[in-house]
């Protein structure tokens, strides 16, 4: 649509696609790594290659793919920060929605896992992607409190946040309100005050589950088709 090329991806472990893995919930950085390694191939290999303008690339990204584009921006991760601000706020949780306890896994996979204490630890390093010319985060998760503030202050691309202000499992003060008080040339879009974090997600194909599951479920006054019609409207506005 308008000439553009979108190239998704599924997260090895944290894809709809497979079966979860505790590593693909924990690894957020590795997100970074999987895009940037899918542009290089596409771009070179397959339908696409040669087809692609890489003096023109963007960066999307809804929940922990916020994070992620935040990473090709030039943020960088310590997990130091992120406990940190964990237990100034008393944060419990272990993980997100999708697997709550995930945090539980760490120390046996620091144990038995040698891929991933190389992740591990590598975690604080430069993943920035040259290539990546404007970055939109949307409903950012709360990993990105695991941002050093310095880097954040330095990331000179444009990047847009849009957020939702009912959003529980992001809630907007405390990330990306943080965000926007670290760089002041970000951009903020809020697309209303009853807009929860699953409002950008698409509805299932079984109707049934509309209005029965949390995910699937908004405030009366909240169309979600219109939201992600100005979402869309949004990031085009960034893109072109």
């Amino acid at each position: 649509c308008r000439g553009f090329i979108v190239i998704g991806a599924n997260h090895h472990g944290n894809s709809s696609n497979e079966p979860y893995l505790a590593e693909g919930f924990l690894c957020w950085w590795e997100r970074a790594v999987d895009l940037s390694r899918l542009l290089t191939l596409l771009s070179t290999k397959g339908v696409f290659a040669r087809h692609l303008n890489l003096e023109r690339v963007s960066a999307v990204g809804f929940s922990l793919g916020g994070y992620t584009v935040l990473v090709l921006a030039g943020a960088r991760t310590s997990l130091v920060e992120f406990d940190a601000w964990r237990d100034a706020n008393s944060i419990v949780a272990g993980g997100p929605k999708e697997f709550p306890d995930v945090a539980e896994s760490i120390p046996k996979l620091l144990s038995s896992s040698e891929a991933f204490r190389r992740s591990w630890e590598r975690h604080g390093a430069d993943f920035t992607d040259r290539r990546i010319k404007s970055v939109v985060a949307i409903a950012a998760a709360p990993p990105v409190r695991g941002f050093t503030s310095q880097s954040v202050s330095r990331i000179e691309v444009p990047v847009t946040l849009i957020t939702g202000e009912a959003d529980i499992e992001a809630p907007t003060k405390e990330c990306t309100g943080w965000l926007l008080q670290q760089n002041k040339q970000f951009k903020h879009q809020s697309l209303g005050e009853k807009v929860g974090h699953y409002t950008f997600l698409e509805y299932p194909t079984n109707k049934a589950l509309i209005q029965q599951e949390d995910i699937f479920t908004d405030d009366p006054s909240v169309d979600r088709h219109k939201v992600h019609i100005a979402a869309a409207k949004v990031t085009y506005s960034v893109l072109k």
